[in-house]
């Protein structure tokens, strides 16, 4: 699809969610619309400049004209505060339609194939972001960390997946799963259950395309596996020694040729020469108990011409691995990190 008619497919899904965007003024005190502030905020994502609507109401007082009336068709920008009153009572829930609107859209044109990897899966990377966080400023959905100097840091953080390629810098955005207090727990929210909710939710309706979750350590449990396997999701998750001791025992005590596989190929880089060695070993324990779930691991290790080690890479997966997909599984595994 052109550029141009891709831009306006995006404004008119925006469009559309902004209309069902609750309004909690009352009175005639509405001098911004609830579109000037949903389109204002938009801008400085899209413009990836977070001073761009001070240089637009720079403009329109020097020109009389502005770039977000032209491009948004902004009626008036809003003070960043107005915005923040505007838009902090509508549930970010009012948004998630535009997601379903552009993976269709997405999914009509060639992308669908280009995003396609191990497998014939595609890969969603799962990992947890803070996007605010204060010493002072904080509401009842904040989770916190108390340091050791007695002071307090509250935040917001949430799961945002990602459909992402080894081939390509640019992801797609699905909906996000936010971490806070829920009903009944006395424990804070955690990005694990976070997630584990995503997949159940959100998630589901990626699982029937045949979808790898990329993640890293904190991911590679037993639990969390066995949730992904049954809710229809593939896995490929990074996976420490420091945090899987009995998995490496096993790792160690492998057959070479037997248990362990191991192929070794010389890479230039364009700056150096590389020695990569891939090892693998199908079928094993995650965790030291008879019901453990099994799962696959591979491993890339980088040394230079003399030999020494310089990078590592280790990963577990539910895919089988082999001669001919080691190397795929482990440029894939590397998106996330």
């Amino acid at each position: 699809m052109h550029r141009k008619g891709t831009f306006a497919k995006l404004m008119s899904y925006l469009e559309e969610a902004i209309e069902s965007f609750s309004d909690v003024r009352r009175g005639d005190n509405c001098v911004y619309s609830i579109r000037d502030a949903a389109l204002s905020a938009f801008s400085v994502f899209l413009m990836q400049s977070p001073s761009f609507l001070s240089h637009q109401n720079m403009m329109e007082k020097e020109r009389g004209s502005n770039n977000t009336r032209t491009l948004l068709g902004i009626r008036k920008i809003p003070s960043d505060n107005s915005i923040r009153g505007l838009l902090d009572p509508v549930s970010p829930e009012s948004c998630y339609g535009v997601y379903q609107k552009i993976h269709t859209q997405l999914l009509l044109q060639e992308i669908k194939e280009k995003y396609r990897s191990i497998n014939g899966t595609y890969l969603i990377a799962v990992d947890g972001t803070w996007f605010h966080s204060s010493e002072k400023i904080h509401c009842v959905k904040c989770s916190y960390t108390d340091h050791k100097d007695g002071s307090r840091t509250w935040y917001h953080h949430a799961i945002t997946p990602v459909f992402v390629h080894p081939q390509t810098s640019h992801v797609l955005s699905v909906e996000p799963e936010f971490i806070v207090p829920q009903d009944g727990h006395e424990k804070q929210d955690c990005e694990i259950n976070a997630a584990k909710r995503w997949i159940k939710g959100y998630g589901s309706k990626y699982s029937s395309m045949g979808v790898t979750l990329l993640g890293d350590d904190i991911y590679a449990r037993d639990p969390f596996c066995r949730e992904a396997k049954e809710n229809g999701f593939h896995f490929l998750f990074t996976c420490k020694q420091t945090s899987h001791k009995s998995l490496y025992r096993w790792v160690e005590d492998g057959e070479i040729d037997r248990d362990i596989f191991s192929i070794t190929r010389k890479v230039w880089t364009g700056k150096e020469r590389q020695i990569h060695i891939y090892r693998y070993f199908n079928d094993v324990p995650l965790r030291d108990t008879d019901d453990s779930i099994r799962v696959n691991w591979c491993e890339l290790e980088i040394r230079n011409k003399s030999g020494k080690m310089t990078g590592r890479f280790v990963y577990i997966a539910d895919h089988e691995i082999t001669a001919d997909n080691v190397v795929d599984m482990i440029k894939a595994g590397s998106v996330e990190n």
